[in-house]
């Protein structure tokens, strides 16, 4: 059984970067879950781009960083398998896709980089 690995993705105003590193993140093998937090008309191009390597999900208004990582994980919860490693990985680059897959190797109850299983979190 292969395991899946999901990077979750709270974005707020992003730069231009962001598909790259989606494009990163999936040539590592995760699926990317990405959250727009209502970051506007002016960043809707950076969304449709990252749409290439997302599922994007979106806020019509910020609401901070906590809500967009809760309308992650009900996705997630909802749309992949029990066992999936979920990943949160920041918009702004902070975290290398290289760090993302090496948190993937580690056993999924080890935090690195933030590695949690959606059954685990409170909800």
């Amino acid at each position: 059984i292969m395991m899946k690995y999901v990077a979750l993705i709270p974005a707020y105003k992003p730069s231009a970067f962001l598909s790259e590193l989606l494009k990163e993140l999936q040539s590592y093998g995760f699926e990317n879950v990405l959250v727009d937090d209502g970051s506007g008309i002016e960043y809707e191009h950076i969304f449709f781009e990252s749409s290439r390597y997302a599922e994007v999900l979106y806020h019509a208004q910020n609401a901070g960083k906590g809500a967009a990582l809760k309308t992650d994980l009900a996705y997630i919860a909802t749309h992949f398998p029990k066992d999936a490693v979920v990943v949160t990985v920041d918009a702004d680059g902070q975290h290398k896709p290289n760090d993302a897959a090496e948190a993937e190797q580690q056993q999924p109850q080890v935090v690195a980089v933030t590695v949690a299983q959606p059954e685990l979190l409170p909800a």
